[in-house]
């Protein structure tokens, strides 16, 4: 039979090698990102000639071993061999049911087809401008960019042999356009293509067979001809919304798009075709290999006669309950026992005998079996060799259709779970029983902990003892009042001598309240502490520990720390594209507007990205967008410029972010009045209903069930609109992120796992899972653990000590930490840092291996951290531009951070000006100006201009005489000789951002020993 192979496939005038770097030059060597997976990856590396090279490497250095891109491995026990594990990793994401091939994934089979269409234009189809720079050779051939050009007569030659060789009947007068009237033999003229084959200048194509061409598919007894498969293509050209192609294709004639789409097949399968060669009925290992690619390949009704009984095979009810499959059931269900009673290295054994040893069980028992051991990996099982890391075998249980993996949810409710911190105290509640967060709160109590219930928790104090008081009524301004008597009743023992600072190092106090408005006054009442003399003179002070509840701001801080809108972003599906928008759509009839403000803001300085290729905006569509609009630009002045109120401007306002800020790509915000009673509702979806966007919903409403209805909608509009437009094969629930604020943690666990129980189709598919996003839940804010913030409370203590210079012994943090707490408006800009956390990994090109959008804890687990801060580590290790780059990042999100603040740019006129009236620093506090809210080159001239001004006072004549900065020290004017370089290079803010950039692997880790061997995160 004729091979598949790439010699078989060369048109006239090429050698194979030429053909294969043609094809793999978009898919391989321009692929940044594949080319980093195959780089690193333990699997591409084999051993060759007694020297272990880089398959990556490999293929660069030896053009002619592309021809052998996937060859064999020398073992073939090997579960998953190079071949396939390299087609795997160019065709990700492609088992939606019924959809073989996924053009948004990445798009080898595509790329093949537009590569094949350029090396297939003929000289006569070249523009003018084109011919200008063909370069003939010797043989009369011509050349354009190093690529040989054909004449047409050769390309419909090529064609033919092409068609004959797969026995199908093209009808190759439609190949040609442009009228041309030279039709070509319809019928399968093999004397003809015999007679011309001199024309190929590589192989001898005279002594191929041309009597016995088909290839044979087998299948469990079954078999199915590589000529239908090709024949079936006719479904998935571009007609069909399986394969509607890009743009630039939307006008080739059916029958030559058919083709490519052809040809493009057989290069994948010249990729991989020592697979079709062994996969013969004795080999059941390559059957099953081969089936699973060619549904990648094909569509799925070619693959139809695999579910189809005859007399010559067996029933598929036979193949279904073979031994394999039998015995693979029974050692499943010991796995969910030992998963039940948490034995994760066992369970985990078992799961991989059934893998290697049950080859033949049924998808489904694979499927089940490889979910297993992610969920046993996931707590401690060694990642088995052949796997290499947890993302390939979540892929392995993709290829085994399994589209959904997650623990498994055994209960209705979400039962509150107690601490399992092992200390003991008491705990002060100003709330009573009835009150659902202070239900919550008791039952999440470690055991030791006693709770006090009191109306007058200021009573209940006592010194040198763990002790929490929680200030969680639903009044706010009693949790003020009660939290102004407790500093005061503490303050005056102090004074009088009965306790001192230390005594009450082990009282934390929490306050739920309106962060922004409590701030200044609590602010003001630490004072009295910290400018005591005789308070401060005690050996040492440790400031009383008070952390702000404000549900509001910590829903949205929670929701884009636990829940990156940049996920689209790492899907390899959507790599490479030109430009890319994140949108994020905030729908809201809740008329406490406190909530959406924290979401806008929030969602403001995490959104830019240092890739001008990727651009952002946030709209806002509700009944209360006006007063909505009126109350951020009241509260952040500087986002006047970005924002428009029903398709307007309203206020540019004095001070244009735009101009005085050049390189930062600010989100645009909208905020739309709409109707949520009304048809405008869904009239404004369909408007923001963009394919080529990736849209981040999320719903805000005045209760939970009205939120969820909301949010249901919209998940109904995307997949409507999705169909409907003919996106179906492109529609991702992962594209289209919807996250809805619910506060029941009962509801929020249903909400988490909604789907559509009537449909049959095993598993969570884009039509019957709403995917929703629950956050805010009263289990996030007020369990135990999570009153501080949980870790990224610690995180947040990290940046600060990191940030002070601390070291990592616990008695440097304890006195470094005081800091912190000493003025509670500052610890907000610490904490935003450690929400940015996940956002500066990505832009370092670190982001967890397993990861979903759903997982709320994918970036703060104690694994994944570690693996994390290592990974960053190695990054910037190799690569020391990029602390630079982090550096400007960091930068960037620090100027959207306080824009949304409410602070302002100041140029350096102005801040002389003030510095020369008092101001001892650069900023100006009461007014809110910042002059390093600018451009990163910006902040040089700044210090530039300060260091000019330190020297005033010098006479210029005598500046050559001075040697070094401590000599001319004394001559400088003292209000900005902090800032005066003596060297003339003027960094000093540059360099702010450096060493937090270059210690980000320890504040991920939390390496600072916070609370002595109780928080010591990681061992070092």
């Amino acid at each position: 039979m004729i091979r598949i192979t790439w010699n078989n496939l060369i048109p006239p005038g090429y050698q194979s090698e030429d053909i294969v770097e043609y094809l793999l030059k978009p898919a391989i060597f321009d692929n940044p990102e594949l080319k980093e997976k195959i780089k690193t990856s333990a699997f591409y590396e084999r051993e060759q000639r007694g020297k272990t090279n880089n398959f990556y490497t490999y293929l660069v250095e030896n053009k002619t071993a592309r021809t052998r891109l996937f060859s064999r491995t020398q073992n073939p026990l090997d579960s998953k061999s190079i071949s396939e594990r390299m087609l795997h990793l160019l065709l990700e994401n492609t088992t939606s049911k019924g959809i073989p091939y996924n053009m948004n994934s990445f798009p080898i089979r595509h790329e093949f087809k537009r590569q094949w269409m350029k090396v297939l234009t003929p000289i006569e189809k070249l523009t003018a401008e084109e011919r200008k720079h063909l370069e003939p050779d010797k043989n009369d051939q011509y050349t354009l960019n190093g690529r040989r050009i054909l004449k047409e007569s050769d390309i419909e030659l090529y064609c033919e042999y092409i068609c004959d060789i797969l026995k199908v009947d093209i009808d190759n007068k439609n190949l040609k356009e442009n009228g041309d009237s030279d039709n070509l033999n319809k019928n399968n003229n093999l004397s003809k293509l015999k007679k011309n084959l001199d024309k190929w200048s590589a192989g001898n194509r005279s002594k191929r067979d041309f009597e016995n061409v088909d290839v044979q598919l087998h299948y469990r007894e079954k078999q199915i001809s590589l000529y239908s498969l090709i024949k079936d293509i006719p479904s998935c050209d571009g007609r069909s919304k399986y394969y509607k192609d890009d743009e630039e294709f939307a006008q080739l004639s059916e029958e030559k798009n058919l083709f490519f789409e052809r040809i493009a097949s057989l290069s994948v399968i010249a990729s991989i075709w020592y697979i079709w060669e062994n996969a013969t009925d004795k080999n059941t290992y390559y059957q099953e290999e081969l089936f699973r690619i060619a549904n990648m390949l094909f569509p799925s009704e070619s693959l139809s006669i695999f579910n189809t009984s005859n007399q010559t095979t067996a029933t598929s009810s036979q193949v279904d309950e073979n031994d394999d499959t039998k015995q693979a059931y029974g050692e499943l269900q010991k796995i969910k026992a030992k998963l039940g009673a948490h034995e994760f290295n066992s369970a985990g054994e078992l799961c991989e005998k059934i893998f290697c040893t049950y080859k033949n069980a049924s998808d489904e028992i694979m499927a089940k079996t490889l979910s297993h051991l992610i969920m046993c990996c996931e707590n401690g099982y060694p990642v088995p060799a052949y796997f290499g890391t947890i993302k390939n075998i979540i892929r392995g249980a993709i290829y085994y259709k399994s589209s959904y993996i997650s623990k498994e949810k055994t209960e209705i409710k979400n039962h509150p779970l107690p601490s399992n911190i092992d200390s003991n105290g008491t705990y002060t509640l100003n709330c009573d029983y009835e009150s659902s967060i202070c239900d919550w709160i008791i039952h999440t109590a470690p055991p030791k902990w006693h709770e006090i219930i009191s109306e007058a928790p200021e009573s209940t104090l006592v010194s040198n003892q763990n002790q929490r008081i929680l200030l969680v009524n639903d009044d706010y301004s009693l949790n003020l009042r009660d939290a102004i008597n407790i500093l005061d009743k503490i303050k005056s023992s102090i004074t009088q001598g009965e306790t001192s600072i230390s005594d009450w190092q082990n009282l934390d106090l929490y306050i739920r309240c309106h962060e922004a408005e409590i701030t200044p006054l609590l602010d003001t009442a630490l004072s009295y502490f910290t400018e005591d003399s005789e308070i401060t003179k005690q050996s040492g002070l440790k400031l009383i520990k008070i952390y702000l509840i404000d549900e509001a701001k910590r829903s949205a801080d929670f929701l884009f720390a636990r829940h990156p809108h940049f996920y689209p972003l790492t899907l390899a599906r959507n790599a490479g594209n030109d430009t890319q928008c994140i949108h994020i759509v905030l729908a809201t009839d809740n008329k406490n507007l406190k909530y959406s403000e924290w979401l806008i803001k929030e969602a403001f300085w995490t959104l830019p990205r240092f890739d001008t290729n990727v651009k952002s905006k946030i709209s806002i569509i509700s009944p209360y967008a006006t007063e909505l609009y009126h109350s951020i630009i009241s509260q952040c002045p500087g986002l006047a410029s970005v924002s428009l109120l029903n398709g307007k401007i309203e206020n540019p306002g004095a001070r244009d972010i735009k101009a005085k800020i050049t390189d930062i790509n600010f989100p645009d915000i909208e905020f739309t009045h709409t109707s949520f009673s009304s048809q405008a509702l869904q009239a404004e979806l369909e408007k923001l209903w963009n394919p080529s966007e990736y849209l981040y919903y999320i719903v805000d409403s005045s209760s939970d069930t009205e939120g969820i209805s909301l949010a249901i909608k919209i998940r109904e509009h995307t997949v409507r609109q999705s169909v409907l437009t003919g996106h179906s094969n492109n529609y991702s629930k992962y594209n289209a992120t919807i996250a809805v604020r619910c506060f029941d943690p009962d509801i929020a666990g249903l909400v988490n796992e909604l789907i559509v129980p009537k449909e049959e189709e095993h598993g969570k598919q884009w039509f019957n899972d709403y995917n929703l996003i629950p956050f805010g839940t009263k289990e996030s804010l007020y369990s135990w653990d999570q009153l501080s913030g949980g870790i990224i409370e610690t995180v947040s203590q990290c940046i600060h000590l990191q940030y002070r210079k601390a070291s990592l012994d616990n008695n440097s943090c304890n006195k470094e930490l005081n800091s912190y707490f000493k003025r509670l408006y500052n610890r907000d800009s610490s904490f935003g840092a450690a929400v940015s956390i996940p956002y500066r990994l990505y832009e370092a090109g670190v982001f967890p291996d397993s990861w979903f959008i759903q997982n709320s804890d994918a970036w703060w687990n104690k694994k994944i951290r570690k693996e994390l801060a290592s990974n960053y580590k190695a990054k910037i290790t190799s690569n020391k531009r990029l602390i630079e780059q982090l550096a400007r990042y960091e930068h960037m999100r620090w100027c959207c951070f306080q824009l949304t603040r409410g602070w302002l740019p100041v140029d350096s006129n102005r801040v002389i000006q003030f510095m020369s009236s008092g101001v001892k620093r650069h900023v100006l506090q009461i007014a809110k100006l910042h002059p390093c809210l600018c451009s990163w080159d910006d902040l040089i001239d700044l210090h530039r201009q300060l260091s000019v001004t330190a020297m005033r006072k010098v006479n210029w004549k005598d500046y050559e005489s001075f040697k070094s900065r401590e000599e001319i020290e004394p001559y400088l004017d003292k209000r900005f000789s902090r800032y005066f370089s003596f060297e003339e290079i003027y960094t000093y803010f540059q360099e702010v951002d450096n060493t937090n950039i270059e210690q980000t692997d320890l504040i991920i880790e939390t390496a600072w020993d916070i609370e002595g061997e109780k928080n010591n995160t990681f061992e070092r």
